[in-house]
């Protein structure tokens, strides 16, 4: 009796990525190329590519190899996290991979009063971080580099009420801070301020910067075979 060696041929992919993009989907790109389910899938980014949140969670072990020479990023109106990994994988950053940008904090809001007149100044919200977004549902994909600066805080007089000592006051609610770069926290916002007469002051704290996101999150998937430029935190 003959022994037979029974010889499996795995059928690998190349996925090319060569648009812009939201979530692609690895696995059905892949199996659109003949892939198996088992063999290598090499997914190229090209060059001036934008890949927003880019997830690779529902594929074997051990065969993706990610090229990137675009950029990945995360969106600014979510957690802002570039790549969602929850499969070992391989990549190659020729490119840029980034978390977006932390939003700015609010500005210190206050209030005043003088032989019991009050008034009060509410602080600006914080600036909007870097990072991908889009005004068509992502038909479009748009990429703003630095956050948008925060808005200045509401600001309100009140006259001399024409007793001695009373000058009236005039107050400033703070400026919300400025919202990070691309992987950078937002700054804090800025304080409040009175001037004039008061008998009273109360002002808030002001708010921190959001911090930035994370350009990786499930980063102990990865095998970094170039580490290429990452922006934000790590997870």
């Amino acid at each position: 009796m003959t022994a037979r060696r029974l010889l499996i041929t795995r059928r690998a992919a190349t996925v090319v990525i060569a648009a812009n993009v939201f979530k692609p989907n690895i696995k059905a790109l892949a199996t659109a190329q003949g892939w198996d389910g088992y063999g290598n899938v090499d997914v190229v980014i090209n060059s001036g590519v934008y890949v927003v949140a880019l997830e690779i969670i529902d594929m074997p072990h051990d065969v993706v190899t990610i090229t990137n020479n675009g950029i990945i990023g995360g969106t600014i109106h979510s957690d802002g996290t570039g790549m969602y990994i929850r499969n070992r994988i391989r990549v190659i950053n020729n490119g840029t991979i980034f978390g977006c940008g932390g939003t700015g904090g609010v500005g210190s809001s206050v209030s005043v009063c003088w032989g019991g007149a009050c008034h009060s100044a509410s602080g600006g919200d914080g600036g909007i971080g870097a990072g991908f977004y889009t005004t068509n549902s992502w038909a479009t994909v748009l990429y703003r580099a630095t956050g948008l600066p925060g808005v200045a805080g509401q600001n309100d007089h009140r006259p001399s009420s024409g007793y001695p000592g009373d000058s009236g006051s005039d107050i400033v609610g703070g400026t919300g801070g400025t919202g990070g770069s691309v992987g950078v926290a937002g700054s804090p916002g800025g304080d409040a301020q009175a001037y004039g007469s008061y008998d009273y002051y109360n002002a808030t704290v002001a708010g921190s910067g959001a911090p930035a996101g994370y350009y990786i999150n499930g980063n102990s998937f990865v095998t970094w075979l170039v580490n290429g430029n990452r922006y934000g935190r790590v997870i």
